[in-house]
């Protein structure tokens, strides 16, 4: 009862990570459909669908979708770090300031993620829960970098292999992107629900810092 507006979150703001993108592009009624039945379900009449302005191909698809659509409208956001975080979401689309310690319903604001729609369009049109994702596989180890389909619990191994396996030795293999993701110890670690991707760097994919004089 304390949102009054509704943002779907297609931001990608991280490098590597284009899992959204092509989500957008393969399945946006899947997202659209999904904002639809989260805007009934939380008695809302209005949604905006945030994407960044560098995925010209996904907004164009969109537009196109929701042509005269009066109750979801995409919205262009400048391609930055960190656009996605929902604080900068929310200053971006409605020039209001989350304070410290707030959640985004304190200021009127409910957001969901394009890959939460899409699985909530899922599980109304055909009954199946949420039990895969699109993960971006990528990093300069990897021999042919891909956006995949994968059964959750999927090993980070099976994915590396599907994309050709390494061409160098990694260094660093991250779930999630280079600035927020968590390193990870196990090679077969398993995909989950909050796996956007799986990066595999060497040393020299690392950003160096100069030392002081």
């Amino acid at each position: 009862g304390k949102a009054a507006h509704m943002i779907v979150n297609c931001a990608e703001c991280e490098p590597y990570i284009t899992a959204n993108h092509r989500l957008l592009l393969e399945r946006p009624e899947d997202v659209c459909g999904g904002a639809l039945i989260l805007l009934k379900a939380l008695g809302l009449r209005h949604a905006d669908i945030a994407v960044e302005n560098n995925k010209k191909d996904a907004i164009r698809k969109l537009n196109d979708l929701l042509y005269d659509n009066e109750i979801l409208s995409v919205k262009v956001l400048k391609t930055k770090y960190p656009q996605g975080d929902e604080r900068q979401l929310i200053y971006a689309l409605k020039h209001v300031e989350l304070p410290a310690g707030k959640l985004p319903a304190d200021v009127g604001c409910v957001i969901f993620n394009a890959e939460t729609c899409a699985a909530v369009y899922q599980a109304f049109a055909s009954g199946m829960p949420l039990i895969e994702r699109i993960v971006t596989c990528s990093g300069d180890c990897v021999r042919e970098p891909k956006n995949i389909l994968v059964p959750l619990g999927t090993p980070t191994r099976n994915l590396i292999d599907f994309c050709g396996g390494l061409i160098k030795k990694p260094q660093k293999i991250i779930n999630g992107g280079p600035m927020m993701g968590q390193a990870q110890w196990d090679i077969d670690a398993p995909v989950s629900k909050g796996s956007s991707s799986i990066l595999v760097l060497s040393e020299s994919a690392k950003p160096h810092q100069d030392q002081a004089s």
